[in-house]
């Protein structure tokens, strides 16, 4: 059995985009399933919005510290936090 390093999770959430939820305590990693028609807009602890285009491959694990998913700007599907 390995031991838990750096690309192991221990916990994962279920993330439901929305323009004003906070996520707490924040995520360390992202994995979405599904990209959509417009991507995945989100905003990293440090208050910076990114958004991520449809370029990005389904089933993508991102390593980005984020407190939030926005609704408006994502069409992605299968959203969840890794910790």
């Amino acid at each position: 059995m390995a031991g838990i390093g750096a690309d192991t999770y221990v916990n994962a959430v279920a993330i439901t985009p929305s323009d004003s939820a906070v996520i707490g305590p924040y995520k360390a990693f992202m994995f979405v399933g599904a990209i959509g028609a417009t991507g995945l807009k989100v905003r990293t602890i440090g208050g910076q919005d990114i958004a991520f285009g449809t370029g990005l491959s389904p089933n993508t694990i991102i390593p980005i510290k984020i407190d939030r998913v926005y609704a408006t700007g994502t069409t992605a599907a299968s959203i969840f936090g890794l910790n």
